[in-house]
């Protein structure tokens, strides 16, 4: 099916926020590949990481977050009464400005890197400005929610005993999100 929601025309574009030189190596007929054939290569290649990278990158900035955290949920990889955790979870359900904020201090607290750090993190640079409110407005790097959400799935994933398990269950729910969005 179609990702109807993925705003990119092509693979070279998404592998383009990936990074500056991800396109190095990908011969150009499979760039010019719509995004969601270019995943199912990934997939058919058993590229599982890196279709799970192309996935955040792919969907839009809170679609990305809503699929990390039902990734994360679905494959134990939260801890639901974490108060980090609980402060993602109402920002799914509620993405406001000031929460947003709140998670980028509980995130800044932890001190390893974790899915759900990352994810907090996401949610920091899914959209609104990153400096403080008093300053003038700065806007986040176009790739970093997206970069996060991606990495807190994969961190999660080879913290596992079957990491292609966890990545199964990101890729197929990145694809329904990618054809018909959150609610869909």
């Amino acid at each position: 099916m179609t990702w109807e929601k993925v705003s990119w025309t092509n693979a070279q574009q998404v592998l383009e926020m990936i990074s500056e030189d991800a396109v190095d190596d990908v011969p150009a007929a499979d760039l010019a590949l719509a995004p969601d054939a270019y995943c199912a290569g990934l997939v058919n290649a058993n590229e599982l990481s890196d279709a799970t990278n192309f996935i955040g990158h792919a969907l839009p900035r809170y679609e990305s977050i809503v699929w990390a955290a039902q990734t994360l949920m679905a494959n134990g990889a939260f801890d639901r009464t974490h108060p980090l955790v609980v402060s993602i979870l109402r920002w799914v359900d509620n993405p406001e400005d000031g929460l947003r904020r709140h998670i980028r201090d509980l995130a800044g607290q932890e001190r390893k890197i974790t899915p759900a750090k990352n994810l907090g993190n996401a949610i920091f640079f899914s959209g609104g400005s990153i400096s403080e409110p008093d300053l003038p407005p700065v806007l986040p790097p176009s790739d970093a929610c997206g970069k996060l959400a991606a990495a807190s799935i994969i961190i999660a994933a080879y913290k596992t005993a079957d990491p292609a398990k966890v990545f199964a269950s990101a890729i197929e729910l990145g694809g329904k999100f990618a054809v018909s969005g959150v609610g869909g």
